[in-house]
């Protein structure tokens, strides 16, 4: 299914891509929330331990792929389509204004169209 214009293609595939990359995101980030907060899971002697020596290296790398993964996610969702859009925006006008340049001069008593 194509797009009529750039406008539909990019409301498209960010509807499309909105469900993916969200529950990637979130399931992704909850999953590292216990890590990030130097919370420990022992399924041997079944225990649950906080701030045990192993996590001192766990939390810094836990806490950088979460807001690293928040920040992709609105660069994905928000900028990258945003960015598109103003170029498309900006081609247009360009396409725009050179048609208006190379239209045939308006002869006397032609009636212009209104804008």
């Amino acid at each position: 299914k194509t797009a009529a214009s750039a406008r539909d293609a990019i409301i498209q595939t960010g509807a499309q891509r909105l469900r993916p990359v969200f529950l990637t995101t979130i399931t992704t980030v909850f999953g590292l929330v216990p890590m990030a907060y130097g919370v420990t899971i022992d399924f041997f002697s079944r225990s649950v331990s906080i701030g045990a020596p192993s996590t001192l290296w766990w939390q810094p790398l836990a806490m950088t792929i979460i807001f690293g993964l928040i920040f992709a996610t609105v660069l994905t969702l928000i900028v990258t389509p945003s960015a598109l859009m103003l170029r498309a925006n900006r081609l247009e006008k360009k396409a725009q204004k050179k048609r208006r340049q190379h239209a045939p001069a308006p002869r006397p008593g032609d009636v212009q169209p209104a804008e």
